[in-house]
């Protein structure tokens, strides 16, 4: 096989990861919408919260750098996740003008049946 066959066969491998790596952010985000409607939240406030579910508390500024949100958008995100009752927030202990925010208790058992069937699919998927 010639160098250029190779190339053009490593070209057209890396075009087709590249269509198929858009397929699943796209899927992501319509199964992030469909799962944060079911939680009564948008998109966004999903993402945050799993940041902070998965990750373990953080602060609202440390929430904005892993977002690319400004920290009044965070605010915000903040404000309606609380509201919904999914996270808390409470005053840094070293500095009280830091506000960490922490899921509160049973948020794991409530979101994680939602993510059962993809979960199932990626086990699946894993063992061959």
């Amino acid at each position: 096989m010639s160098s250029e066959a190779g190339a053009g066969g490593r070209a057209a491998i890396l075009s087709s990861l590249e269509r198929e790596i858009r397929k699943l952010s796209a899927q992501s985000v319509l199964f992030s919408n469909a799962i944060s409607g079911r939680l009564g939240i948008n998109s966004s406030d999903l993402e945050c919260l799993d940041i902070v579910n998965l990750g373990g508390a953080a602060s609202a500024g440390q929430l904005a750098a892993a977002t690319g949100l400004s920290t009044g958008a965070i605010t915000g995100v903040i404000d309606r996740l609380v509201k919904a009752g999914y996270v808390r927030r409470r005053r840094d202990a070293k500095d009280r003008r830091r506000v960490i925010i922490e899921p509160m208790a049973g948020v794991e058992r409530k979101i994680a049946p939602m993510f059962s069937s993809l979960s199932q699919a990626m086990a699946k998927l894993w063992s061959t």
